[in-house]
């Protein structure tokens, strides 16, 4: 099928990398500029070089400051993301552009995210751009997610056999045992919250190992630093 005439790159930033007013980031355009000089102009000018029509927010007009997100360093801010990056990538290939995304660090589990909600959205046919990613931490943030929603039911589940225990035995052990009054509420009490206490306990004692794994990933990667703006090629 044809390329489409028009090709962008779009720069999906990472954590704490939202645009602030009266700054330039790395992934913006700088006016005046040389060349060979930032991100941005080194990107451009690699390009060139390889003889590809794509250039870096090729779609944007003047003042446009591009695609961006939060910057917040959680799963939710990264999935409200990939949501808008989902629209704005949409309505770009509606007016035409064959859209190539380069992201940084959390940008590409933002991509990531986003890439099953773009492919399904336009024809099996239909061409698609590139994506680079440059040092994403890759999570799997979906399985602790599932882990702990099984951990849930599992421990409902627990709970639920030691009441059906409880409601089958305990008008036995009143019956052999004689309790009355006030002695019924109080033993009856006794004899449900001991094991699911020791229940409760034991169970949540352990923690899963998906959840370790995402919590140390989480740490690991709280903060990132600003790319390697050299390149040898690309």
């Amino acid at each position: 099928m044809e390329e489409a005439a028009k090709e962008t790159v779009i720069v999906v930033h990472g954590t704490f990398a939202a645009p602030q007013p009266g700054a330039s980031r790395w992934y913006q355009p700088v006016a005046g500029v040389p060349a060979t000089e930032g991100f941005i102009a080194k990107l451009n000018d690699a390009l060139q070089k390889q003889g590809s029509a794509a250039r870096c927010w090729a779609h944007c007009r003047q003042g446009d400051q591009g695609f961006h997100w939060s910057g917040e360093n959680s799963w939710v801010a990264r999935t409200q993301a990939a949501a808008e990056l989902r629209s704005y990538v949409l309505n770009l290939r509606n007016e035409g552009w064959c859209c190539h995304i380069v992201a940084h660090s959390h940008g590409g589990n933002v991509v990531l995210e986003a890439l099953p909600q773009i492919t399904t959205a336009i024809p099996f046919t239909a061409s698609l751009g590139k994506i680079v990613t440059l040092g994403t931490p890759f999570m799997d943030t979906m399985s602790p997610i599932r882990e702990r929603i099984r951990r849930t039911q599992r421990f409902i589940v627990g709970l639920s056999m030691i009441a059906s225990i409880w409601i089958s035995l305990f008008p036995q052990i009143v019956r052999v045992f004689g309790f009355a009054g006030r002695n019924v509420v109080l033993v009856g009490t006794i004899t449900f919250l001991a094991p699911a206490i020791v229940f409760a306990l034991l169970f949540f004692g352990r923690k899963s190992q998906t959840e370790l794994i995402f919590n140390r990933a989480a740490q690991l990667f709280s903060r990132e630093r600003q790319p390697d703006l050299s390149f040898n090629s690309f």
